[in-house]
């Protein structure tokens, strides 16, 4: 995926998602990936699974609930 702001955040460029930053890398991590089935599937795995543990609608309805409960209390 791009290089978008706060992707880095969320997850480990290389292995849970793969980064690129113009073109000519997209293309290069492509090819690279293509012909490295294993580390592919391996980053692919650890990306779904990081998204099923954190980054559900319900892991950010907990989140908001929380922000909303600690203002409320104030």
């Amino acid at each position: 995926t791009g290089d978008a702001d706060n992707l880095r955040d969320y997850y480990v460029d290389g292995k849970e998602i793969v980064i690129f930053k113009d073109t000519a890398d997209m293309i290069e991590k492509i090819k690279y990936y293509l012909a490295h089935d294993k580390e592919r599937e391996a980053i692919a795995q650890a990306g779904y699974e990081r998204t099923i543990r954190e980054h559900t609608y319900e892991q950010r309805f907990r989140e908001i609930f929380k922000i909303m409960n600690v203002y409320d209390k104030r």
